[in-house]
């Protein structure tokens, strides 16, 4: 872990700062994917993670675990989460005086009793009782008699066959066979939660006007307005140009008239959602990468810090090279955009992002070919005076009502780990979200 926080007076305050990397949670639980009893042992709750990761492995460890022990709190309890049937078992204090000096860090511990076959099992708790010198039932924390607090083990599963694989699957593909249990519940989350950005009264002019742009467009599948959330996260549709209709709904509401200023916030955390769409952290032209990340739509630097966590079908650095003996290219950009050491350079940050955003659209700034130069030129591209940004603006602005066929088979991998500093990250979201909503023809709404 890392994010060791310290007060103004020097007082360490580790609450919401800890960050422990997505990625190496993905490669732990693969290596025990097939193992009967997966038990995830914590020191610090879920609660002590930092705001921009918590969800996302809080989620992954849940689905993926049978029990989730952990300790800090000194509070024996019993926690099962009925959707995924994990228990979370606090622990009790271990001290060496035996009258603890407050109640909350009296002794305390607790064994398992489990029937894998039955799908059942019992907890029992036990703490220290002062008065009598002796260990005791814990009959207050869950007011049972005998301190015996009853729990419901997932019972083992057959593999499934191809026609139950199949029958699960709808015409958007949500549940796809390549995703594991995990990712399939944080697409569905975060369906359900872009469901309910899109719902938002003040946003009602703009996601028609949203709509009809996609439904004009060849590249996008008929579908129903409830299949709109779907759809975007799925990638059912050409995503290099959906965020080109985002913005000329923007431009026809403001044009009609019909823009209400407050509206603005719900707006950019749209925008925000949309543009790291373009953020596909699969290796592969799959293009599964939108699964992989957390579900909170809250503001823009989380959304895009978020954007960062890596795909668990990417190995983690030191396997890579572990493996073929030569460096993953994908984690030079991590050194280009987050620099590990010396000074840091937002802006140069946010122009690296708009560049390889540009090549992963098949403009790329470095290629010499007429053709390329031309394309470039006519979005104002200067290579004397190079603003990626403002080009990636202008193509994606162009496109609203010229969709091409032309994909983003690959995209930003930024890897999530806890070497990249928040204040960073924070840094270029802001920058980048700056620069694009400050093009005169690009948002018509104030800087973030």
């Amino acid at each position: 872990m890392s994010g060791r926080n310290k007060t103004s007076n020097g007082e360490v305050d580790d609450r919401h700062h800890l960050v422990v990397g997505e990625p190496q949670i993905h490669d732990a639980l693969n290596e025990i994917a097939q193992a009967d009893i997966r038990i995830t042992v914590l020191h610090h709750p879920f609660e002590w993670l930092a705001d921009f990761e918590r969800h996302g492995i809080e989620d992954r460890l849940e689905d993926a675990s049978h029990f989730i022990l952990h300790g800090h709190e000194h509070r024996s309890k019993v926690v099962p989460n009925p959707l995924t049937q994990c228990v979370t078992i606090p622990a009790g204090a271990g001290y060496d005086l035996r009258i603890a000096e407050h109640p909350r860090y009296a002794n305390a511990y607790n064994w398992v009793s489990f029937d894998v076959a039955a799908g059942q099992g019992l907890v029992f708790l036990r703490h220290w009782d002062g008065t009598n010198s002796s260990w005791t039932k814990d009959t207050q924390t869950h007011k049972k008699e005998e301190g015996v607090v009853p729990i419901n083990f997932p019972k083992s599963e057959p593999p499934k066959t191809p026609s139950t694989e199949a029958a699960k699957e709808d015409k958007f593909n949500i549940v796809d066979k390549k995703l594991d249990k995990g990712a399939k519940t944080r697409l569905q989350k975060l369906i359900k939660t872009l469901d309910e950005q899109l719902k938002l009264p003040e946003l009602n002019p703009i996601v028609k006007e949203f709509s009809k742009f996609l439904h004009e467009d060849e590249d996008f599948p008929a579908f129903d307005e409830a299949d709109l959330p779907t759809i975007l996260v799925t990638g059912s549709g050409n995503r290099n140009t959906q965020i080109g209709h985002f913005l000329s709904a923007i431009e026809a509401v403001v044009d009609a008239g019909k823009f209400d200023k407050s509206s603005e916030e719900a707006v950019k955390i749209l925008f925000a959602y949309l543009i790291q769409t373009l953020v596909v952290k699969c290796k592969d032209e799959d293009d599964l990468g939108l699964t992989r990340i957390a579900v909170e739509l809250k503001h823009t630097v989380e959304l895009i810090s978020l954007a960062r966590n890596t795909s668990p079908q990417i190995p983690g650095q030191d396997s890579m090279e572990h493996k073929n003996g030569k460096r993953n290219p994908h984690f030079e950009l991590e050194g280009r955009y987050f620099p590990q050491d010396g000074e840091f350079n937002p802006d140069a940050a946010c122009e690296n992002i708009a560049k390889d955003l540009l090549k992963e659209l098949m403009l790329d700034p470095d290629d010499n070919e007429p053709e390329n130069i031309n394309a470039l030129n006519m979005m104002g591209y200067k290579p004397d005076e190079p603003n990626y940004i403002k080009t990636l603006a202008v193509y994606l602005k162009s496109h609203g009502n010229q969709p091409r066929s032309t994909r983003v088979f690959k995209g930003l991998i930024i890897k999530e780990n806890s070497g990249h500093n928040k204040l960073q990250i924070d840094q270029v979201a802001d920058k980048f979200y700056r620069e694009l909503a400050g093009c005169r023809f690009y948002l018509p709404l104030q800087a973030a």
